[in-house]
C-alpha cells in the first residue's frame, strides 16, 4: 500500500504542476497540450491504483519519459513568460531547470549509468518551496496594490457612499448594484464665474475657489450632508443618503 501510494502521489504531481503553471500563465499554454499532459498523468495514477505492484512498478519508466516531456514544455512556458516579463516567471524557470536536472539524474540512475541516488522527490520539494515563496510575494504585492487603489479611490469617491456599497472593500463592488433613496441634492456655483475668472490670474482664480469651498463646505457637513463632487466652481452636495435624515 505504501509503495502504491508513493507511485500515485508521484504521478499526480506532474499534472498538478502543469495545472499550476497553466493557471499562472494560461496564454503561454497550448490548450490541447495541457489537456494531454494532465489526462495522461491522471491515467497513469489510475493505472497504479487498479493494478498489482508486479505490474505498476514498470510504469516508472513511462513516467520518467512523461516527466521529461512535461518538464521541457513547462520550461518553455516559463521562458516565454520571462521574456514577456511576467511576474515570478524567472523563479519558476530556475526551479523548473532544477526539477529537470533531478529527472535527468534519476533517469541515468535507473539505466545504471551513474550511481548518485534518486533526487526526484528533492526536486519536487525545491520546486514547491520556491513557488510557494513566489506566490506569497505575489499575494503580498497584490494586497499592497489593492491598498493603494483603495486609498486612491477614496480620494475621488465620497466615503459615505463607499461605506454603503463597499462594506467589504472596493473589490466587493459589483456593476448594477443600485438602491432607491429619497434624498436632497444641493447644486451651488459662483455667479458670473466665467467673466470673473477672465479678469484674474490663474493663482488668483485658484485662491478664490479655495476660499469659496472653505466657506460652503462646513455648513453642508454641519447639516448632515456631504460633498459628492466638485465641478469647477460648482459643488454638488447630498443630504439624506445613504443614511436618511429625520427632516
Amino acid at each position: 500500500v505504501a509503495r502504491k501510494t508513493e507511485y500515485i502521489l508521484t504521478f499526480v504531481s506532474a499534472p498538478i504542476y502543469a495545472t499550476f503553471s497553466h493557471t499562472l500563465y494560461p496564454r503561454e499554454w497550448n490548450r490541447w497540450i495541457y489537456r494531454i499532459v494532465t489526462s495522461f498523468g491522471l491515467l497513469l495514477a489510475l493505472f497504479v491504483l487498479v493494478t498489482p505492484s508486479s505490474v505498476f512498478t514498470y510504469t516508472s519508466y513511462v513516467f520518467t519519459g512523461y516527466a521529461w516531456l512535461t518538464s521541457m514544455y513547462t520550461i518553455g512556458i516559463f521562458s516565454r513568460a520571462a521574456l514577456h516579463k511576467k511576474e515570478g516567471a524567472g523563479i519558476f524557470l530556475v526551479t523548473s531547470l532544477v526539477f529537470l536536472l533531478t529527472i535527468v539524474n534519476d533517469t541515468l540512475n535507473q539505466l545504471e549509468i551513474i550511481h548518485t541516488g534518486l533526487y526526484l522527490s528533492l526536486g519536487l520539494f525545491i520546486v514547491t518551496f520556491a513557488q510557494s515563496f513566489s506566490l506569497s510575494s505575489r499575494f503580498a504585492n497584490a494586497f499592497r496594490n489593492t491598498e493603494i487603489y483603495a486609498n486612491t479611490f477614496r480620494k475621488f469617491f465620497p466615503v459615505q457612499f463607499l461605506d454603503k456599497i463597499a462594506k467589504d472593500g472596493i473589490g466587493s463592488i459589483k456593476p448594477g448594484n443600485a438602491e432607491t433613496l429619497i434624498a436632497t441634492l444641493l447644486f451651488s456655483d459662483i455667479r458670473s464665474f466665467t467673466s470673473i475668472s477672465e479678469k484674474l490670474k490663474p493663482d488668483e482664480v485658484f485662491a478664490m475657489l479655495n476660499q469659496y469651498l472653505a466657506y460652503v463646505e462646513p455648513p453642508i457637513r454641519n447639516n448632515g450632508g456631504f460633498v459628492d463632487k466638485y465641478m469647477g466652481d460648482g459643488i454638488m452636495a447630498v443630504f439624506g443618503a445613504p443614511k436618511p435624515l429625520d427632516n
